[in-house]
C-alpha cells in the first residue's frame, strides 16, 4: 500500500492557521475561544474523517491489507471462498454396569446420514457441560438396525461404540479422553458413556492469513497440472487434512509411469468415503490428460510396546555396534527394519517406499509409531545425534538429505527435536 502523509488534529489546525495568516494582511485573532479558531478546529475534524475514509479504502483495495469480511469479498470475486470450521468427531462407548441383568437398548442417532438433525436422537455432553455431541448415523456399524432406525444393543451385551460429532464446529470440540460422561437425555439400559480417546480433528474457520496464502496458490496453479495444483485442490476440500502425493506408483508401491497415488487423512485415521470421492473428483479436474490417479486413506499401524528393553535391543542390535559397517545399499532397509522391530509389519509398509519419498511417507505414520522410535534412541544413549551421525555416515551420498528429512519427520511431535548433523 502507498505510504500516506497523515496529519493529526493539531497539525491540521496549525497548518490551516498558518495558511490563513499568510494570506491575510491583518493580524488574525486565533486565541482559544475565538470564532476563527473554532472554524479551523471544525474543519480539522472533517479532514481527519476524510483522511480515515481514504486510508480504509486503500486497505480494502488490496488483499494483503484487508481483514475479515473484506478478505471474503475480495476472494469471492475469483470464485474462492473461506473454508468453514470443521466439527470434532470421535468414538464414544455406551456401556452398562450390569450387562447380565440389562434390557435391550436402542440408541437413535442425532445426526442423519444426509446431514439433517433428528431432534429425538441421542446427545452426549462433557462433564463440565460446555460441549455437546450428537450420535452420527453409520449404517456400516455392526450394531445398526435399519428397521429400528438406530443402534441396537441386545440384552446382556456390555457396550457399543459409536461415532459422535460436535454440534458446534471448531476447536472447542477437541476434548481429552474421558471428558464426555453425560447423556443429554437418559437412554433405557445405558448407564455409562465415555470417550476412550481424545478428539483432535476439530478446526476453526480458516483465518485471514490462511485464506491469503491459499489465494496465492489459487492464482499460481490456474493453468498448471502440477503437484502444487493437486495440493491446492486438496487443501480446498476442508480444513484439517493431511496428505501425501506419491508419483509414478500404484497403491502397492509398484512402479507405474503416469499414475500417482494420493493418501489423505482428516485426522481420524479413517476418512469417510465421501471425502475420498470428493478428492478424486477435485484432483481429476487439475491433473494432466493421460495421467491416472488413485486416492487412498492412510495405513494405520498400531504399536504394541513391551518395554524399554525392546528399544535397547533394537538400537544395540541394529545400529550402534555395527553402524560403521553398514553398507550403503543397506540404508534403504535401515529405517524399515528400525520400525519393524518396534511395530511388526512396518517393514512391509515402509520398505515399499523409494528413498526420495521417505519424508512424506513417515509423516503418515501415527504418533504411536513415531514416539517409540525416538524413545528407543533416548533409552540407549540419550544422544540422538550419535545415532543420526552413524546412519548418515553409512548412507549413500544421494540419500543424505532424504534420510535427514525422514528422521526429522519421525521426530515431528511435541518437543522432540533432532540436532544438526552433517554427513561426513
Amino acid at each position: 500500500m502507498a505510504i500516506l502523509s497523515l496529519l493529526n488534529f493539531q497539525a491540521i489546525v496549525q497548518q490551516s492557521a498558518a495558511a490563513m495568516q499568510a494570506a491575510c494582511s491583518a493580524l488574525l485573532n486565533l486565541t482559544p475561544g475565538s470564532v476563527l479558531l473554532a472554524i479551523l478546529e471544525a474543519n480539522a475534524s472533517v479532514v481527519l474523517w476524510i483522511e480515515t475514509l481514504i486510508f480504509q479504502v486503500l486497505q480494502v483495495t488490496r488483499l494483503a491489507t484487508s481483514s475479515g469480511t473484506d478478505v471474503d469479498s475480495f476472494v469471492n470475486d475469483f470464485t474462492m471462498t473461506r473454508l468453514p470450521a470443521v466439527a470434532a468427531s470421535g468414538s464414544v462407548t455406551f456401556s452398562r454396569l450390569s450387562p447380565a441383568a440389562s434390557i435391550a437398548s436402542v440408541i437413535v442417532p442425532y445426526l442423519n446420514s444426509d446431514g439433517t438433525i433428528n431432534t429425538a436422537g441421542v446427545q452426549v455432553i462433557t462433564a463440565d457441560g460446555t460441549q455437546t455431541f450428537g450420535v452420527v448415523t453409520d449404517t456400516t456399524n455392526a450394531a445398526w438396525n435399519a428397521s429400528m432406525g438406530g443402534y441396537f444393543l441386545a440384552p446382556a451385551t456390555a457396550s457399543v461404540t459409536l461415532t459422535v460429532q460436535a454440534l458446534v464446529a471448531g476447536t472447542g470440540g477437541n476434548v481429552i479422553a474421558a471428558a464426555i460422561s453425560l447423556l443429554a437425555v437418559a437412554v433405557a439400559g445405558i448407564d455409562v458413556v465415555t470417550n476412550p480417546a481424545p478428539f483432535v480433528n476439530g478446526v476453526n474457520a480458516e483465518t485471514d492469513a490462511a485464506v491469503k496464502a491459499r489465494f496465492q496458490n489459487f492464482i499460481n496453479t490456474r493453468s498448471e497440472a502440477t503437484t502444487a495444483a493437486v495440493e491446492y485442490v486438496i487443501q480446498s476440500l476442508q480444513q484439517g487434512l493431511t496428505y501425501s502425493i506419491v508419483p509414478n506408483t500404484d497403491g502397492s508401491g509398484t512402479y507405474v509411469p503416469g499414475n500417482f497415488v494420493v493418501y489423505i487423512d482428516n485426522g481420524t485415521g479413517d476418512p469417510p468415503a465421501s471425502l475420498l470421492t470428493a478428492a478424486q473428483g477435485a484432483i481429476n479436474a487439475v491433473c494432466p490428460i493421460g495421467s491416472t490417479l488413485s486416492v487412498f486413506p492412510p495405513t494405520v499401524i498400531t504399536a504394541n510396546i513391551s518395554g524399554a528393553s525392546t528399544y535397547a535391543m533394537l538400537m544395540r542390535g541394529l545400529l550402534l555396534p555395527q553402524a560403521s559397517h553398514i553398507r550403503p545399499r543397506d540404508i534403504a532397509a535401515g529405517i524399515p527394519r528400525l520400525l519393524d522391530l518396534v511395530v511388526p509389519g512396518a517393514d512391509d509398509f515402509f520398505g515399499r517406499i523409494a528413498p526420495e519419498n521417505w519424508p512424506c511417507t513417515s509423516r503418515l505414520l501415527p504418533l504411536s509409531v513415531r514416539i517409540p522410535v525416538l524413545a528407543g534412541v533416548a533409552t540407549v544413549s540419550g544422544h540422538p545425534e550419535n545415532w543420526i551421525g552413524k546412519l548418515m555416515s553409512a548412507a549413500a551420498p544421494p540419500h543424505w538429505a532424504n534420510l535427514r528429512n525422514c528422521l526429522e519427520a519421525l521426530a515431528s511431535f511435541g518437543d522432540a527435536q533432532l540436532p544438526d548433523s552433517n554427513p561426513p
